[in-house]
Formats: C-alpha cells, structure tokens, sequence
C-alpha cells in the first residue's frame, strides 16, 4: 500500500475561513455607516398623540387599564 502525497496548501484553500476579529472589522468599514434616530423623535414616535396614527392606542388603553385593575 503506498502513501499518496497530499498538497496541504490546495486542501486548506477550499476551506473556508473561521471568522476572526479583523474580519469583521474589515467588513464594519466597507459598510455604510448607519445613523441611529435621534431620542427626540423616538420620544415622539413613542408618544400618546402619535400613537394614535400609529394603531396601538387600543393596546396602550388596555395595558393602563390592567394597570389600574392591580
């Protein structure tokens, strides 16, 4: 029986890579930077008179109302 000589380099090649640190902050970098929204208008968006528009004034109504049931 003889022994095949096996190029190391050709197999590990076709392997794919365990995803390292640098590698994702290689692909931080080439994304597009993203701008988180600013607290005041997450407070609006969040407020009761927005929440109309929105569709869960029904919800908040019932979460108070258990609320004052407790």
């Amino acid at each position: 029986m003889t022994r095949k000589d096996y190029n190391y380099e050709d197999i590990v090649e076709g392997l794919t890579k365990e995803p390292t640190f640098e590698i994702a902050e290689a692909i931080a970098k080439k994304d597009f930077k993203l701008k988180p929204p600013s607290r005041k208008w997450l407070t609006i968006y969040n407020s009761a008179e927005v929440s109309p528009f929105r569709g869960i004034q029904e919800e908040m109504d019932d979460t108070a109302q258990q609320r004052n049931k407790v």
